[in-house]
């Protein structure tokens, strides 16, 4: 009896287990789903990122001034900012001034800087969801491992109440059936000679 109640208790404690492996990997799924939702937003982000980026570069290009395209064209300018000094301050007023003699030059700043903030939000989003990538990879192993854990532990389950069943009978046919009958037939015996005895007397 003690080995029986302690294959119930054994029988308890693995249903519990198996229990708390089920809720596990009800939870995984879920977190699954929804990582799984948040990178498809951050990848949505980066390409409408990347094509802000570009429309931005291609608005750029259409308003930088045409004159100025390389070094060659800059280097008579340079010279002369080097030996005159009314032509340097001259420069200085217009490069200070330049946004109200030109508006074009306050949205060339505008758009260089709007280009580095959709970089920065277009590097996040990728980062973020390389690590989104690697967090599902890691919850679907670990899903995997507790699959295989409850299929692992409903076999052993099964077959551990198989055995108690099949040990439960053996132990009948084996033990408490001869016991059984040994009582029985030494309680005959017993009448037996009380019967005997009073005939006697």
């Amino acid at each position: 009896m003690g080995g029986i109640a302690l294959t119930i208790a054994s029988g308890s404690i693995m249903t519990e287990k198996l229990a708390y492996v089920q809720d596990k990997i009800n939870s995984i799924q879920l977190d699954i789903i929804n990582l799984e939702d948040n990178k498809k937003n951050l990848d949505n982000d980066s390409k409408q990122t990347d094509k802000q980026i570009a429309n931005i570069k291609l608005e750029l290009k259409n308003l930088k001034p045409k004159a100025i395209k390389n070094q060659a064209t800059l280097e008579p300018i340079y010279k002369n900012l080097y030996v005159d000094k009314e032509y340097r301050e001259y420069m200085a007023f217009i490069y200070e001034h330049e946004e109200k003699i030109d508006p074009s030059y306050k949205k060339l700043r505008e758009l260089d800087q709007k280009i580095v903030s959709e970089e920065v939000s277009s590097r996040k989003a990728i980062l973020s969801g390389k690590i989104i990538g690697a967090k599902i990879k890691h919850l679907g192993t670990e899903y995997n491992l507790l699959v295989f854990t409850l299929v692992i532990g409903s076999v052993l389950m099964t077959i551990g109440l198989v055995m108690v069943k099949l040990g439960a009978k053996y132990w009948y046919d084996l033990v408490q059936k001869p016991t059984d009958e040994k009582i029985r037939l030494e309680l005959e015996i017993l009448k037996k000679s009380q019967s005997y005895s009073d005939a006697s007397s």
